[in-house]
């Protein structure tokens, strides 16, 4: 009855995310995100699930109280040992020369060397420590690249990995960059046979794109390749279009000028004329950003 039982917070991304709180003693306040568009009919529908589960935990919030006596006691020692080690070093700076100082002066002198040397193995130890935290920091960089590089050698079908990866871990979107990346997934967005790819190709830019990725968005012909996306006769892409180009031109005026006006007729189009809500909110935002 008593015996810990094994939660496999590894299991889900979100749930390793938020280990700190679904297993502590806090307050958690859940807000899902849903959408009604067919292309993220999956992540909804994980979505819902992940709530049904967040509804069975049992959390048993403690209010954290600070002992105030012990504190004080605490801050009252600490001032006891400086005010301990300030008086031996001025004994050992007033100590005679020459061993004019008897046996009292030895015995500071040792006490303060034997301080001193406390303090030498506590910064070996913080050196120690510091080495171990680099360690661990560049074997999980080194774990987080590897993943990337498979999720590029396997795109599109990784499109939803590659969001959710450089989500978890923004620095991706560098080494993604660098990668070439953002020359793909254009690709993906102007020459797949799938519309599906073609539209989930564009949000991921949205999702990856950072501001160095907007100079080689523009450089590669990704403004024009998302122009033509809008054309596509699908729902799903004229919004993908749309969000991946408010990603693209946000605060970043030469991809603006790379904007055509009948793409700018087209959004004008797209919110007067076209009957999905999603699209029409879509191209609104986009205009917006420009």
């Amino acid at each position: 009855k008593d015996r810990r039982v094994h939660i496999p917070y590894k299991d889900s991304k979100l749930t390793y995310l938020l280990q700190s709180s679904l297993g502590g003693s806090n307050l958690v306040h859940f807000i899902l995100a849903m959408s009604s568009s067919s292309l993220w009919k999956a992540e909804t529908q994980a979505t819902i699930e992940f709530g049904k589960r967040a509804l069975q935990l049992v959390i048993r919030p403690v209010r954290n109280a600070i002992d105030y006596k012990r504190l004080e006691e605490m801050e009252a020692m600490i001032d006891k040992m400086r005010n301990h080690i300030r008086t031996l070093e001025e004994e050992l700076k007033n100590k005679p020369q020459d061993g004019q100082g008897g046996p009292g002066g030895d015995q500071s002198s040792a006490a303060f060397l034997q301080l001193k040397q406390l303090y030498q193995e506590g910064e070996e130890r913080k050196k120690r420590a510091a080495a171990r935290r680099q360690k661990q920091t560049q074997k999980a960089a080194l774990k987080t690249k590897t993943e990337l590089n498979r999720i590029i050698q396997n795109l599109p079908e990784t499109l939803e990995d590659l969001t959710s990866h450089c989500v978890l871990f923004p620095q991706s979107k560098i080494d993604f960059r660098l990668l070439g990346g953002i020359e793909k997934l254009v690709h993906f967005v102007d020459k797949s046979p799938s519309t599906f790819f073609r539209a989930h190709a564009a949000h991921t830019i949205a999702a990856v794109v950072d501001d160095e990725g907007r100079n080689t968005l523009g450089q590669c012909g990704g403004i024009e390749a998302l122009g033509r996306l809008m054309q596509v006769n699908e729902e799903r892409c004229k919004e993908a279009a749309c969000v991946g180009l408010d990603a693209s031109v946000r605060s970043h005026n030469g991809n603006k000028g790379l904007l055509s006006v009948e793409m700018y007729q087209n959004m004008v189009n797209l919110i007067f004329q076209n009957k999905n809500q999603q699209v029409q909110e879509a191209a609104a935002t986009c205009l917006a950003a420009i």
